[in-house]
């Protein structure tokens, strides 16, 4: 079996990600990979390479926003 992952960005276009997963039928990112209020297309093709038979199949993802909160701690005043 042969597998291919592709992520489309908004704007059709592909994006370069490596996935951090050790499978290769398992696509994983680290946190904060995607950008926030984002959508993605996930395309997942599989190949049997014997008969040379190709499946796959695609979702959209959507990464949801949050507001990042600063906590600054251990400072010194002037």
């Amino acid at each position: 079996m042969q597998y291919e992952w592709t992520i489309v960005a908004e704007d059709g276009m592909p994006i370069s990600l490596v996935s951090t997963s050790q499978q290769s039928d398992v696509f994983r990112l680290n946190p904060y990979t995607l950008t926030g209020g984002s959508t993605y297309k996930v395309i997942f093709n599989v190949q049997y390479l014997l008969t040379k038979a190709l499946s796959f199949t695609s979702t959209l993802v959507y990464v949801e926003p949050s507001k990042i909160i600063a906590i600054i701690s251990g400072g010194t005043s002037r």
